[in-house]
């Protein structure tokens, strides 16, 4: 919270707050207490497409947590704008992305095969393990490591 970044959050609802398109007033000001600067929200589906290419191209640093359907298309937006990004992902969706594949051709199903799927697009993604219980593998792209890894 007290960090002065400039955040802009890409999500198609804020949570808990129904079906509106603002900022918990609670949460405004527990930001505002911290002197941080409340994210600008973009009320959207984060998709490959040239808007969301331009906003990253222009961001230090991109973040998935819990991305859902998304996923794929930060990693894909990082990688193509060479902007460094984390991401947290969880579910696979393997029926709504049936043309994912392991280079053995086998279909992406389970969500350790989705890792894998994910990490293979470049060799300068790095995974971790955060420290919860769950889905806690972090993906991480560094533009300036080392492809050799």
């Amino acid at each position: 919270l007290q960090s002065q970044s400039l955040c802009t959050i890409i999500d198609p609802l804020i949570r808990g707050k129904g079906n509106t398109q603002q900022y918990n007033s609670r949460d405004v000001k527990r930001i505002q207490k911290a002197n941080g600067i409340v994210p600008k929200h973009i009320a959207k589906r984060f998709v490959l497409s040239n808007e969301c290419l331009d906003l990253v191209g222009k961001s230090k640093f991109i973040v998935g947590l819990h991305p859902d359907e998304c996923t794929e298309d930060i990693l894909d937006a990082a990688l193509e704008t060479n902007t460094p990004a984390a991401i947290i992902p969880c579910c696979v969706f393997a029926s709504l992305f049936p043309g994912r594949k392991l280079e053995n051709g086998e279909a992406v199903c389970s969500y350790d095969q989705f890792i894998d799927y994910l990490m293979k697009k470049d060799d300068r993604i790095k995974k971790y393990s955060l420290s919860f219980e769950g889905k806690n593998q972090v993906l991480v792209f560094d533009p300036s490591s080392n492809n050799s890894g």
